[in-house]
């Protein structure tokens, strides 16, 4: 790693109590270490990851540059025998110190799935009466958390890839490819790795001319007289997902309106259309269900070609994405559901990269899940999870292509990096339907 300088960090350690603020007093004594000697361009984001670990230990962190070295200088040695409140061995400093490094410059998505977990089994609720079912006909019980809200800054490197299992990301970007760019909700034009996610979701049906039939309708046809051999069998979704894009042209719209007046506070696709609940009740209302687009733009310094060191200031446009999720299975997606609306909002702006001839890459992600649930029958695979251990590395996704029209990207423009190590859980996950 670069060394390239220094953060200093001042600890205030006080007991938090909730609705209670502090202000300057005597008997907060602030002590003073040096963080670490970080890489360039990741200091905020250790920073804030040390923020966020400090509220759960009990202390206060801020940075302040105006203590020098004879003002209480305070080591990471000092301040993990304070914290313990006793002398402690060389094994259990080491110990103690890498547990500390490793919470703080954890990846992010790691953290976020030990924490819901641990959160979903110790203060979760059990629903009452499901709607969903095993296979078997079991009802399918979940323990539940509300209103999680994960944050990914994707142009700093952050990336919703968790390493404590493996995420399906190609599968991800086909599940995505069937709503947004093929826009159906037939299961025989899907990517055929991505049936067994939905066939249990889809009814049976017949096609013969431009006419659309269901099995009872085929039968009495065929008692009538008619060939069977006339209708043609497929399997359908109903009224929802890739058929509501297409209905209402919504990605159409998104791209257009991107492209003509970026800066609109109205770019948003809704799948929860009220009309198609009415047309097909019986048809599954979309877990990911909104997304809202904002764009941001910055400058950027380019050097000149030929040689010239001479610099200009070319625009950048960063558009953050907020993703909202009604239901969540949690142990199934929790990776799986931002990770294809990364890969969506990346041809989204290299669309409108090709398009306007500036730069458009995606910022940051703000993933909303109202319901997030641990399934019965996934207990066991959630607990074996958190007592794994991360790869330590930041899985990432990567747009390999040129700028082009939306539409023609294939999952082939895709790259995944830093997968080495992550292992599948062993333990069947069955969906509940």
């Amino acid at each position: 790693m670069k060394i390239i300088n220094k953060k200093e960090i001042v600890i205030e350690e006080i007991d938090i109590l909730p609705g209670t603020y502090y202000y300057e007093d005597e008997d907060i004594i602030p002590h003073k270490f040096t963080l670490m000697e970080i890489e360039e361009g990741y200091q905020d984001f250790i920073l804030e990851s040390l923020y966020s670990y400090s509220n759960k230990v009990g202390i206060i962190i801020r940075e302040d540059d105006a203590w020098d070295e004879t003002d209480l200088p305070y080591s990471f040695r000092e301040f993990i025998l304070g914290k313990s409140g006793k002398e402690i061995t060389e094994e259990e400093y080491e110990k103690e110190r890498k547990e500390i490094i490793k919470k703080i410059i954890m990846n992010k998505a790691d953290k976020y799935l030990k924490e819901t977990i641990e959160e979903i089994l110790e203060h979760g609720q059990w629903d009452k009466n499901p709607r969903t079912v095993w296979s078997d006909g079991t009802p399918a019980y979940s323990k539940f958390v509300t209103q999680k809200v994960f944050e990914y800054n994707i142009a700093k490197g952050e990336f919703p890839i968790n390493t404590l299992r493996t995420t399906a990301l190609k599968g991800a970007f086909h599940d995505i490819e069937a709503i947004y760019l093929k826009q159906t909700n037939i299961l025989e034009e899907m990517h055929p790795s991505i049936h067994r996610w939905w066939k249990d979701f889809t009814r049976k049906l017949f096609k013969a001319g431009e006419y659309t039939y269901n099995k009872k309708d085929v039968e009495y046809i065929v008692k009538e007289g008619g060939k069977k051999e006339d209708f043609k069998e497929f399997h359908s979704l109903g009224a929802t997902y890739g058929a509501t894009v297409k209905r209402y042209n919504l990605m159409n719209k998104l791209l257009k309106g991107l492209e003509e007046n970026p800066f609109s506070r109205r770019h948003s696709i809704n799948l929860n259309q009220e009309q198609q609940k009415i047309d097909d009740p019986n048809a599954l209302q979309p877990c990911a269900f909104e997304t809202l687009w904002s764009v941001r733009s910055s400058a950027e310094a380019v050097s000149e070609k030929n040689g010239l060191s001479v610099k200009s200031l070319q625009e950048k446009r960063y558009i953050d994405l907020t993703l909202i999720q009604r239901s969540q299975d949690y142990i199934t997606t929790s990776s799986i559901n931002p990770a294809q609306y990364i890969m969506l909002a990346m041809m989204v702006c290299n669309h409108l990269t090709f398009k306007t001839g500036v730069k458009h890459k995606v910022g940051k992600l703000l993933h909303i899940v109202q319901n997030c649930h641990i399934y019965d029958r996934h207990i066991n695979a959630a607990k074996k999870i958190i007592k794994r251990k991360e790869t330590e590395l930041q899985p990432k996704i990567e747009l390999t292509c040129k700028p082009k029209d939306f539409y023609s990207h294939t999952i082939e423009d895709f790259k995944f990096i830093n997968l080495e190590g992550i292992k599948p859980i062993e333990d069947k996950l069955e969906i509940a339907i």
